[in-house]
């Protein structure tokens, strides 16, 4: 799940580095959300980045940008709202790719990849971990065979 602790933005990116970048009148500002000894910078109260609760969306304004570090295993990244402009960092061997990705769209992203995402003009998207990406074969069948957390709520309801 995504949550917002105080100030900082927490990401549910298995371990990964949660940089994002957010332009105002007074400059630029990071906020970096880390794993081990790295550092950790607040959010301005003035950024207009937000997490929704409910389905772990990420809410971009015009002008707005995330660094995305993706890591370990396979991820999606889908646009619910809007559309992105999402640069995936290359190297020497492989140059960085540019996607342009509308409302409905997915793009699959490989372990150890960096993405900029950039709302254009505004979006709202989700970055997920689909099932096949888990290790276990095991983990896998169990993972889809647990109920939802409104299939739980719904029964114990019923039941009341």
């Amino acid at each position: 799940m995504v949550s917002i602790d105080g100030a900082r933005l927490i990401g549910p990116f298995c371990g990964s580095t949660l940089i994002s970048h957010h332009a105002h009148e007074e400059g630029r500002r990071q906020a970096r959300c880390a794993r081990g000894g790295e550092s950790i910078m607040n959010v301005m109260q003035k950024s207009s980045i937000q997490v929704s609760r409910d389905d772990a969306a990420w809410t971009l304004s015009a002008g707005e940008a995330m660094s995305l570090p993706i890591g370990p295993g396979r991820r999606e990244l889908h646009v619910l709202d809007g559309r992105v402009w999402v640069t995936q960092r290359g190297d020497l061997n492989l140059p960085a790719q540019d996607f342009w990705l509308s409302a409905g769209e997915t793009l699959e992203v490989g372990s150890g990849t960096e993405l900029v995402v950039e709302a254009w003009p505004t979006a709202r998207f989700q970055l997920m971990v689909p099932p096949q990406a888990c290790a276990n074969p095991l983990a896998r069948r169990v993972v889809s065979r647990l109920p939802s957390f409104g299939q739980l709520f719904g029964q114990r309801l019923a039941n009341a």
